[in-house]
């Protein structure tokens, strides 16, 4: 069905569904893409003594504001409108996330990186209330798949990248940001503001007694613990390659890139496991012991293979 000129009346298609997926990647891209950097970094400001805490810290830096601001940054989209805070925040992001290439201070670098959380946030936020605006049930699912399948294959591309720029040099790193800036020209071309239901949908489990609190606080637990597991390799990584004899920023990016596309398996694993009814226990079981033997098996490698393999 063609686009109608009325935004009211509008359907959205392929443009609106890739601009989605590549802009949702921009959040994971701030944090996975760094690994291969941290080393290097710890190493350029070896002048610090408090260097090896503050740079791990400066990698998870909008994770932190993520954690403190998404709450707030949903009456925003509310207030504001879906396409114009999406489209500010997306700008915001380019602009913070290159500014630590023309820093020298780390803790100005860690400021920059807070900042860009607050971007993060908003678009995390904003992308994921378009796509229940946008689509319907049978929709979001498709493009949550294809989004599955996207986002590891430029995991492996950004990780590839990483290492090749800090290989040249130290903060080379924060130039991938600049990959904001055509996704906010994409977004400004495709991505319209979605028509407004009269009466807001309930939440599944809400009663009229008002909010499941139960219910969030238990998902957000669970979230909040696998969120610390998965940042343990993202932020260590790096280091785990030093200790096994693997410094080269641009061998580690080469070297990493190859078993990041493994994610691709695990997304067609969890398909599966959701197409055959599998509870959400079950599915959170088979992460967590996925997940568990990955870390351990890095733990205790003694070199580059098991690292691979782990």
């Amino acid at each position: 069905m063609a686009l109608q000129s009325s935004a009211s009346t509008r359907v959205p298609g392929p443009a609106q569904g890739f601009t989605v997926i590549i802009a949702g990647f921009l959040p994971i891209m701030a944090i996975v893409s760094m690994f291969p950097a941290v080393p290097a970094m710890i190493a350029h400001f070896g002048a610090d003594p408090n260097a090896s805490w503050k740079v791990p810290a400066m990698v998870s830096a909008p994770g932190l504001t993520i954690a403190i601001t998404a709450l707030f940054v949903g009456l925003l989209v509310d207030r504001f409108g879906r396409r114009r805070l999406l489209l500010g925040s997306t700008l915001l992001y380019g602009l913070f996330g290159v500014a630590p290439f023309l820093l020298e201070s780390l803790d100005a670098i860690y400021a920059s990186r807070l900042l860009l959380g607050l971007s993060e946030a908003a678009i995390l936020t904003t992308l994921n209330t378009l796509i229940a605006d946008y689509w319907n049930d049978k929709g979001r699912r498709n493009w949550l798949t294809m989004q599955g399948l996207v986002g590891p294959a430029l995991s492996s591309v950004m990780i590839f990248f990483a290492g090749a720029l800090t290989a040249w040099r130290w903060n080379g790193i924060f130039l991938l940001y600049l990959i904001a800036f055509p996704i906010f020209l994409a977004m400004l071309r495709y991505m319209y503001e979605p028509q407004r239901e009269a009466t807001p949908a309930r939440v599944e489990g809400e009663t009229a007694d008002g909010v499941p609190w139960r219910t969030f606080a238990t998902i957000g637990g669970v979230t909040l613990f696998a969120s610390i597991l998965y940042y343990v390799f993202i932020i260590n990584g790096g280091l785990v390659w030093q200790e096994l004899g693997v410094s080269d920023p641009g061998k580690i990016g080469r070297i990493t890139a190859l078993p990041s596309l493994f994610i691709l398996v695990g997304a067609g694993v969890f398909w599966l496991l959701g197409r055959w009814r599998v509870s959400a226990r079950g599915q959170l079981f088979a992460f967590l012991a996925t997940l568990g033997t990955g870390l351990t098996i890095i733990g205790l490698a003694s070199d580059w293979r098991m690292m691979i393999l782990g």
